[in-house]
């Protein structure tokens, strides 16, 4: 993948953390003077979406901008601006969503959410908004932008149950482990275990 990213990302080089360890200044926690620095998300998602086609485990296509509106969506549907669905070719596995954002009309970041297996027809449930902010006071650098992107893809490749909510209260594996909101239980994420009534669950094969 990083070989493609060589060639994908070429007019997207990555930038370091502006800050290098500095508090940073009062007047950014309302600004975001160059939102095109979060292009190098799509290079980073096209790099993944090239390889995992060419060696034949996952396709990718886009979605409708007139869909359903997200389950746990944070922004209307009018605020996206492309919608990619990738979808294992192993049966059984969960599709990866991408949602190119919209923020005062300028492409922004992306929201990231898992769906259903490939023949059904329910929206995503979103998983993840990746800049989680987009201020210059917040503004670390790619390297966690371009983290943040392989991370999805490596944890809905692997299979599982990736995210599970009962109401207001949900849960969402991570790479490193879980998040959740609420009272939310760690058992939900446990495949084997029966889910409580009331519980959805977010459930996929592995890719591979």
């Amino acid at each position: 993948m990083n070989r493609v990213f060589s060639r994908t990302g070429a007019d997207t080089p990555g930038r370091p953390d502006p800050h290098q360890g500095r508090p940073p200044a009062e007047e950014e926690y309302s600004r975001c003077l160059e939102a095109g620095k979060y292009r190098i998300l799509d290079t980073r998602i096209e790099a993944w979406v090239q390889t995992l086609a060419d060696r034949g485990i996952a396709i990718s296509r886009d979605a409708p901008l007139s869909g359903p509106r997200w389950l746990g969506a944070v922004r209307p549907p009018e605020q996206h601006h492309r919608i990619q669905r990738i979808d294992p070719t192993a049966p059984g596995g969960l599709a990866l969503w991408f949602a190119r954002t919209l923020v005062d009309g300028a492409q922004f970041g992306v929201d990231v959410g898992v769906g259903t297996p490939t023949g059904r027809s329910e929206p995503p449930v979103l998983v993840d908004v990746v800049p989680p902010c987009g201020c210059d006071a917040c503004d670390d650098g790619s390297e966690a932008l371009l983290e943040a992107v392989d991370d999805w893809f490596v944890t809905v490749a692997r299979g599982g149950v990736v995210h599970a909510r009962d109401g207001e209260r949900r849960i969402t594996r991570t790479i490193n482990g879980w998040q959740g909101t609420g009272d939310a239980d760690e058992a939900w994420l446990d495949q084997s275990a029966s889910p409580p009534p009331g519980l959805r669950q977010w459930s996929g094969e592995p890719w591979l």
